[in-house]
């Protein structure tokens, strides 16, 4: 069957796995966006054949002899994100929802994505990369006053293949900054430092190309930036939608959500990071390509401004897998 032929009525002819948990340091979260989704999947009136499935106890060899040949994909972090499990559901000649392989593996990797952006002309931060080599083995030859004289203080450290801000710190002195690299280096074998953008915190859900809104994120004082406890468990962290922003301003930051996805090649779902400056200049951070879909995530918050409810996204979402968007 070509694109886009496949409607709603379809799915029924699907048995649809929801694979959330897994093993990365995002299990918690992949879990509790997992049972959103199943729960949605499973009250809609289509009366879908669904299952929700953990990698972690579940061998997912045993995906096509039980019969799935759908997956709702909602891992996050390494094996979710990264094209392994895309590769592997591809190896299967299973549909599954979001990024495929390549996209995946390039946006989990915030350095590759950086250099892409910088060729397509996405206005992102100033940005170093140091090997946790370097970091670990040699750190007495590391000329920590070139990169705060490069970078400025603060500056942000960061595991280059993380998500959810594990392992991240906000680096405000010199000698913070060799400990903030250590903790990154014994994450992940490269490590980014970026420039402090001093303004606000913006993240931008894109549907099929099509950015839905610009929502503000404002975090409890206590915390030095939006890190994991205030992103998925503190009912203190406010979040505006849509952010409020001239005209001007949201045409700007939709705009380079819409570019900065098209320029890594995502046509089904995903949510830009952008922070903007004190002149109100936006820049973006990175990109997540299998959003949360929890109660404080962002996705569903954008969807129903434009008019969409958590179930109507998650069958979209679907939709789009068996229709096979990304090879449109």
């Amino acid at each position: 069957m070509s694109n886009n032929q496949y409607t709603l009525e379809d799915l029924k002819n699907f048995k649809i796995a929801v694979l959330c948990g897994g093993t990365s340091n995002e299990r918690e979260i992949s879990l509790i966006s997992g049972d959103g989704i199943y729960s949605a999947l499973k009250a809609s009136t289509l009366n879908l054949d669904v299952h929700k499935i953990d990698p972690k106890f579940y061998n997912l060899l045993d995906l096509k002899k039980d019969g799935f040949n759908l997956v709702f994909n909602t891992l996050h972090g390494r094996f979710g994100e990264d094209g392994q499990v895309q590769g592997f559901l591809d190896v299967l000649g299973i549909r599954y929802t979001g990024c495929n392989l390549l996209q995946s593996a390039l946006t989990l990797d915030k350095l590759l994505t950086k250099k892409v952006w910088l060729q397509s002309k996405v206005k992102t931060s100033n940005h170093l990369v140091l090997t946790s080599q370097q970091i670990l083995n040699n750190n007495q030859t590391l000329n920590l006053d070139a990169i705060i004289e490069t970078l400025g203080l603060p500056l942000f450290v960061k595991p280059n293949l993380e998500g959810s801000s594990i392992g991240i710190t906000k680096v405000k002195t010199k000698e913070e900054l060799l400990p903030a690299l250590e903790i990154a280096a014994k994450i992940d074998n490269q490590v980014l430092l970026e420039e402090f953008i001093n303004g606000k915190e913006y993240s931008v859900p894109v549907l099929n190309g099509k950015a839905l809104a610009a929502i503000e994120i404002i975090i409890d004082k206590k915390y030095e930036f939006y890190d994991y406890q205030s992103k998925y468990f503190d009912d203190n962290t406010q979040y505006v939608c849509p952010a409020e922003l001239t005209a001007e301003q949201t045409e700007n930051i939709l705009q380079l959500a819409e570019q900065a996805t098209k320029s890594v090649g995502i046509k089904s779902w995903c949510r830009v990071d952008i922070l903007s400056n004190q002149q109100g200049e936006f820049y973006a951070l990175e990109v997540n390509t299998n959003p949360g879909m929890t109660t404080h995530s962002l996705f569903p918050m954008a969807a129903k401004y434009r008019g969409m409810e958590y179930t109507d996204l998650c069958l979209h979402i679907l939709l789009d897998a068996i229709n096979n968007v990304e090879a449109a």
